[in-house]
């Protein structure tokens, strides 16, 4: 009978501290949620303060795909007019701002002006952040 006491005692405790973890579980992934969400807002806001600091004549110009050296180049000197306005700038908060171009092509020529020399990369977190 003594064992079966224990047992039970053993259970309802294990069953209290699961249940507690759990609710500990929750409030941590809602904190989580929270600072993802103010993290995306202040990206937003900073690419859009971003965007309002370029001249008119200075915004990227909304292109396809570069295929030729022409749009290559061109490509590059607006994004090295992007990076000289922002030292500093994440290299996603380019993304937004030349939705136009494909992902991979910023990043190709992002590559080659780092390689180049005429830009800087400093890598933080998944992204870079960018320098003249």
């Amino acid at each position: 009978m003594v064992w079966f006491v224990i047992l039970l005692l053993v259970l309802g405790g294990g069953f209290y501290l699961y249940t507690k973890l759990k609710k500990i579980e929750q409030e941590i992934l809602a904190e989580q949620e929270a600072e993802k969400q103010a993290r995306q807002q202040q990206l937003r806001e900073q690419t859009a303060e971003t965007s309002g600091n370029l001249a008119a004549d200075e915004q990227p110009s909304p292109a396809g795909p570069v295929d030729d050296e022409e749009d290559s180049s061109q490509l590059a000197e607006q994004l090295l007019r992007a990076v000289t306005q922002q030292p500093g700038i994440k290299q996603t908060a380019l993304y937004p701002m030349f939705d136009a171009v494909p992902k991979r092509t910023l990043q190709y020529t992002l590559r080659e002006l780092t390689d180049a020399g005429r830009l800087k990369r400093e890598k933080i977190g998944n992204s870079f952040l960018l320098y003249p």
